[in-house]
């Protein structure tokens, strides 16, 4: 879907939108009104992140998406998932993903997807000058294990 007027919001809430397609149009094939709480304009993501750091856009029973800010110089905690790919679309920013044991960077700027495969560890640092927004897509049981002790967990690949 193209952004148009017809999904532009000036106002930011958490409440489900209906969107409703004109009949002759290039309607959904099963259906007359989508319901969508995520519009791809970046105001409307850059309104929502001001909330609070972190806020769940899609949550599905299959997969999770959030978007996340942070502040120029935020590094997260180096963690890893043994049951699921991880990956980011760029919002906002310059962000440095160091991953694996070696920590190879990987530098990523607005409009950049970055992908990490399960077992490999990983941290993202928001590059100073402004904040950074990433909407991270993970599956619904998204365990994320650190690197500061869970014996449970099987090791890293690096």
């Amino acid at each position: 879907l193209e952004p148009s007027a017809r999904f532009v919001s000036t106002a930011c809430d958490e409440s489900t939108r209906e969107i409703t397609y004109e009949t002759g149009s290039d309607s959904l094939p099963d259906q007359e009104t989508y319901v969508n709480r995520f519009l791809l304009e970046n105001s409307f993501l850059s309104e929502l992140s001001k909330k609070a750091r972190r806020h769940t856009i899609i949550d599905t029973d299959k997969n999770r998406m959030f978007i996340i800010r942070e502040s120029p110089g935020t590094t997260s905690r180096p963690h890893w998932h043994h049951d699921f790919d991880e990956w980011w679309y760029i919002a906002q920013g310059k962000l440095s993903f160091a991953v694996g044991e070696e920590s190879t960077k990987i530098q990523a700027r607005e409009g950049d997807i970055v992908f990490v495969p399960r077992g490999f560890r990983h941290s993202i640092t928001t590059a100073n000058g402004e904040d950074s927004l990433r909407l991270p897509v993970t599956t619904v049981e998204s365990a994320h294990v650190y690197m500061d002790g869970d014996d449970s967990a099987p090791p890293p690949r690096i």
